[in-house]
């Protein structure tokens, strides 16, 4: 994460309680000074943050925008690899292409793509996938060390991993229709597109998607 995206991120962070919180605490525990604070303050804003200042008490956040910023993505996420770098976009063609594409010019591991809207969002056999704003759309880049034959179990452990995701946060029983679609109640609400660039039988990057209607 770059220092201006971590420093919004721990701003929110020290935010996210929705109490008050003094220019002069939030200067002592990120290290920059009240105009900086002041800079970051009107860049959330900008995305939709509600924030209010209220003089001798300081700033609280009163509400969040309804959209996927990367800031808010990375803020207490606790992984090894995946989700250290965040790119949004409000609309694509194809996070899974756009996955592709910064795969061949060597962008590390883990990096995920989210945006708000696709145009052209694809399902296996490139049949066409509408991604109207209000879904989860992303991508990750993996580097997975496995044999190209064994590439099918990207998609398993993603859609295990995401049957999993939704039952911790939820009350709802997801079930996988093997290998890459996710279902509660008999309807599909999540796909899993898996492409594979390999040589010499080795895998150089899977691109991961998957949405959420």
């Amino acid at each position: 994460m770059k220092i201006e995206e971590e420093i919004k991120a721990k701003l929110l962070r020290l935010l996210s309680d929705g109490a008050f919180i003094s220019s002069g605490t939030i200067a002592n525990n990120l290290n920059i000074t009240q105009d900086v604070i002041l800079k970051k303050i009107i860049s959330l804003q900008k995305q939709g943050y509600k924030i209010e200042y209220v003089k001798n008490k300081g700033y609280s956040l009163i509400s969040n925008p309804d959209i996927l910023i990367p800031e808010e993505i990375t803020t207490d996420l606790d992984t090894d690899i995946i989700g250290k770098d965040v790119f949004y976009f409000k609309s694509i063609s194809s996070t899974n292409i756009y996955a592709k594409q910064i795969a061949d010019k060597g962008i590390k591991e883990g990096v995920v793509i989210v945006a708000d809207i696709q145009t052209h969002g694809r399902g296996r056999k490139n049949r066409a996938w509408l991604s109207p704003f209000g879904g989860l759309w992303f991508s990750i880049v993996l580097r997975p060390k496995i044999h190209p034959e064994r590439g099918m179990f990207v998609t398993m452990v993603a859609s295990i991993a995401v049957v999993q995701a939704i039952k911790e946060l939820t009350d709802l029983k997801p079930v996988i229709k093997w290998p890459n679609d996710i279902l509660i109640n008999g309807k599909k609400i999540c796909g899993i597109l898996t492409e594979i660039d390999f040589k010499k039988n080795t895998i150089v990057s899977v691109s991961t998607s998957s949405p959420y209607p």
